[in-house]
């Protein structure tokens, strides 16, 4: 009795599949565990503590944009002061 050429390439595949379904379920089965176990267990001063990161990364944000302004006005008058020293076409 000899085994069919295509059972070589269908049973790892089929134990592949099942593998990997396996490894995504337990996955979601982990998060939304954790997410039920997570719900309720902020309190007061975690929040806060979130808030203040929150704040010091959103002021962070706000001084390197006004830098990058600060860089383009700068810039722009180089620019400008660069096209003022040359010669007019023609002369």
């Amino acid at each position: 009795m000899t085994i069919p050429a295509a059972t070589y390439i269908v049973a790892p595949v089929a134990v592949a599949v099942v593998a990997v379904v396996k490894v995504i379920a337990d996955a979601v089965l982990r998060h939304q565990a954790m997410a039920a176990r997570n719900h309720g267990e902020l309190q007061g001063q975690e929040i806060e503590d979130r808030l203040r990161r929150l704040e010091a990364a959103v002021d962070a944000v706000a001084i390197e944009v006004e830098r990058i302004g600060e860089l383009q006005r700068f810039a722009a008058t180089q620019t400008a002061v660069a096209g003022n020293l040359r010669a007019p076409p023609g002369e």
